[in-house]
């Protein structure tokens, strides 16, 4: 996992930036897109990862994040973040985060900031752990991504594609709705 852990992973996506083509999205994208979210709206990703295991079946692990729009100042915007991990034949998920999330558009990336007070993390299977990936979190609470790892499939569907540190990741699909959806 990067260096932010799970948000680093997607939580960009929440402002749902995008190519349109080969290209990156431009800032006048991002803007558009940041306008069409508003406080209430919930954004979903969720992506599929196959692990492969010497003389078994890979282990798939399915990775959901969601995200509430509690502020949009146009090229800053606030959330609510959930990010869970679990096993795809296990209700329970190995892995949960929780925190508040502010993005600020720039002219080719975003910056994103997770407040450190409001991290909260579980790793049941792993309690031993929690506090040395807390800590790993709270110590790192800025992280930037370009806006070229974005393509717009409409205005409420979006892939976020594998950054250059992981090519063979597998794509992250986001979609926007209301609430109550």
């Amino acid at each position: 996992m990067s260096k932010l852990t799970g948000y680093s992973m997607g939580l960009i996506a929440l402002l749902a930036g995008a190519t349109r083509d080969a290209g990156a999205a431009t800032l006048s994208e991002m803007r558009m897109i940041n306008a069409s979210q508003k406080p209430g709206m919930v954004v979903t990703c969720n992506r599929t990862s196959e692990i492969p295991q010497k003389g078994g079946a890979p282990v798939r692990i399915e990775t959901l994040l969601t995200g509430v729009v509690l502020q949009n100042d146009g090229d800053r915007l606030a959330f609510d973040v959930t990010f869970t991990q679990r096993h795809s034949e296990q209700t329970d998920p190995f892995r949960t985060e929780k925190y508040r999330l502010t993005t600020e558009l720039e002219a080719t990336r975003q910056k994103l900031t997770v407040d450190p007070e409001t991290i909260e993390l579980s790793l049941p299977n792993a309690r031993g752990l929690e506090e040395t990936f807390l800590a790993g979190m709270k110590a790192r609470p800025v992280s930037y991504d370009d806006y070229s790892r974005y393509r717009v499939l409409s205005a409420t569907d979006y892939q976020i594609l594998p950054g250059p540190d992981s090519p063979d990741a597998p794509v992250m699909h986001c979609t926007v709705r209301s609430a109550s959806n």
